[in-house]
C-alpha cells in the first residue's frame, strides 16, 4: 500500500462524496479505487476503497482483498506504531505496512478523525484491530484495541476459574459506528461456554464516545450470561479494551498489580508482555517514569527481561529503542537510574 502524498485540499470534489468537503485533515486520503459496486467476486478484490468512508460496521475479519484500503498520510506513518503497540523503525517507518489495513475512517467533531486499523490480515498469526482518533491536523490523540480473536484463550488459562468450559476464541467481535454521530461507537463481543454439558451464549456490549479533544471514553458495559470470571481474566479483558490516552496511569497500575499472577503461566506472560509493549509504545518516557516512581515496581523486571531478550528491530523493547527512550527522559535521576539498570540487565549472565 503506497503512502499518500496527496494534498487534501487539491480536489474537494472527491471529498464531497464522503462528507469531507472543506476538510484539510491529512488523515483523510483519497481512495485509489472508487468504482461503485466494483467488487469483483471471482477475482477477490474490492475496487471501491471509498467504502472506508461510508461503511459504519467494523467487524473483525481476516479478509484482505474484499476490505477497502486507504493510503496512509506521512504524519500517520510516523505515529502508527503507537496505535499498534509495535516498535518504531525510524529509518523505515513505512515497514509497519505489511499486512496492516486502514479500512475505516470517519469525520468527527468538526475535522477530527476516527480511524480503524486491522493488523495481521495478510499473515498466519493473530489478527488485531485498533481504533484511533486524530485531531484536525492529523496528530494522534488516542487509541484502543478493538479486540483479538485469540485473547480470550489466554485469559481463561491464566488461573483457575469457575465450573465451565470455554469453547475457545471470541466467536464474534464487531463494531458499529453511529450513523448520525460517528464520534460514538459500540463494540460487541460474543462467545460460547458450557456448564454441565449445556451450551450458553455469552455477549458483552460496550459503548464509547469521543470528546471534543479526541479522547475516547467508555460510557457503558452490558453483559448477558457472563461466566464467572476469575479476577485476573476480568481485569485483563477490561485492560485490553480500554483507551490509552485518558487511562495511562490506571492501565499501568493494573498491569503492575497483576504482574505476579500473570508471570506464573505462559499464557499470562504473553498477556503481560503484550500490554507492556502497548503501553511502552504509546509513551516510552511516561512508561519508564511511571516504573521509576513506583516503589519496588513489579514491572522493572519485566522491562529488564524484555530488553535482554528482544533483539529484533520489530521488538518494542529492543535495546536501541529503549536507549533512545531513556535519552528522552528529562529527569536526570530517572535517566541515570535507567541507564544503570538496563546496563546491568544486558550484561547479566
Amino acid at each position: 500500500m503506497a503512502l499518500s502524498t496527496l494534498n487534501c485540499n487539491a480536489d474537494d470534489g472527491w471529498k464531497s462524496r464522503y462528507g469531507l468537503q472543506g476538510c484539510d485533515n491529512p488523515i483523510f486520503t483519497r481512495p485509489d479505487h472508487e468504482v461503485p459496486g466494483g467488487r469483483v467476486e471471482g477475482a477477490g478484490i474490492n475496487m471501491n476503497d471509498g467504502e472506508a468512508y461510508t461503511n459504519h460496521y467494523i467487524d473483525l475479519s481476516g479478509e484482505w482483498h474484499y476490505a477497502p484500503k486507504l493510503n496512509y498520510a506521512p504524519i500517520e506513518v510516523n505515529t502508527i506504531h503507537r496505535v499498534l503497540g509495535t516498535a518504531h523503525d525510524k529509518e523505515h517507518p513505512e515497514y509497519f505496512d505489511q499486512g496492516t489495513l486502514k479500512f475505516n475512517a470517519k469525520r468527527i467533531n468538526g475535522n477530527g478523525a476516527l480511524v480503524s486499523y486491522r493488523a495481521g490480515a495478510m499473515g498466519g498469526g493473530d489478527l488485531y484491530q485498533y481504533i484511533a482518533t486524530y485531531d484536525a491536523r492529523g496528530n494522534l490523540v488516542d487509541a484502543m484495541m478493538m479486540g483479538n480473536e485469540f485473547t480470550i484463550d489466554d485469559l481463561f488459562k491464566v488461573e483457575p476459574h469457575g465450573n465451565y468450559t470455554l469453547d475457545g476464541h471470541w466467536s464474534g467481535i464487531a463494531g458499529k459506528i453511529n450513523n448520525e454521530q460517528p464520534s460514538r461507537f459500540t463494540l460487541t463481543l460474543k462467545n460460547r461456554y458450557k456448564v454441565d454439558g449445556k451450551r450458553i451464549e455469552w455477549s458483552m456490549t460496550r459503548t464509547y464516545h469521543v470528546d471534543a479533544k479526541g479522547i475516547i471514553h467508555l460510557d457503558n458495559v452490558t453483559s448477558e450470561n457472563a461466566p464467572k470470571f476469575n479476577t485476573t481474566a476480568l481485569e485483563m479483558t477490561e485492560m485490553s479494551l480500554t483507551p490509552v490516552a485518558g487511562n495511562f496511569d490506571k492501565l499501568m497500575t493494573t498491569l503492575n498489580r497483576l504482574q505476579p499472577a500473570l508471570a506464573k503461566t505462559e499464557q499470562g506472560r504473553r498477556m503481560l508482555n503484550r500490554q507492556a509493549e502497548r503501553l511502552f509504545a504509546w509513551n516510552p518516557q511516561a512508561f519508564l517514569m511511571w516504573v521509576w516512581r513506583c516503589p519496588k515496581c513489579n514491572l522493572t523486571r519485566v522491562v529488564c527481561d524484555k530488553v535482554r531478550n528482544d533483539h529484533y528491530v520489530t521488538d518494542v523493547f529492543n535495546q536501541p529503542s529503549v536507549a533512545d527512550a531513556i535519552e528522552g527522559i528529562t529527569h536526570a535521576r530517572a535517566r541515570n537510574y535507567w541507564f544503570k539498570t538496563i546496563s546491568r540487565a544486558v550484561n547479566e549472565d
